[in-house]
């Protein structure tokens, strides 16, 4: 037997949730904001020329130099063409081992 709810029940019930789909499950990389931005810098492009070669907006940019995002994969490799170096170089450097 199939029910009919009315129009606002269904509503409702899009609304809900999906308790099966993650929060944040897009998976990011941790980069250098400092790295970033001295390598734009050091070319001589401006933020808008950047975004728009990596296809993304100067503001989404503005934040990844800020720290206050980070960059999917492929964010970060459209990055790394557009800034004609490797996603290697936009990384945090390595933390060198005690005593070595």
């Amino acid at each position: 037997m199939t029910v009919l709810r009315s129009g606002a029940q269904c509503a409702s019930v899009l609304r809900m949730p999906n308790p099966t789909r993650r929060q944040g499950a897009r998976k990011v990389f941790d980069h250098d904001p400092a790295r970033l931005r001295a390598r734009r810098v050091e070319l001589g492009l401006h933020q808008a020329a950047v975004a728009e070669a990596a296809g993304i907006s100067a503001g989404t940019l503005s934040e990844l130099e800020r720290g206050t995002r980070n960059p999917s994969p492929p964010v970060l490799l459209r990055l790394a063409e557009a800034l004609q170096c490797s996603t290697k170089d936009l990384m945090p450097a390595e933390p060198q081992a005690a005593g070595r």
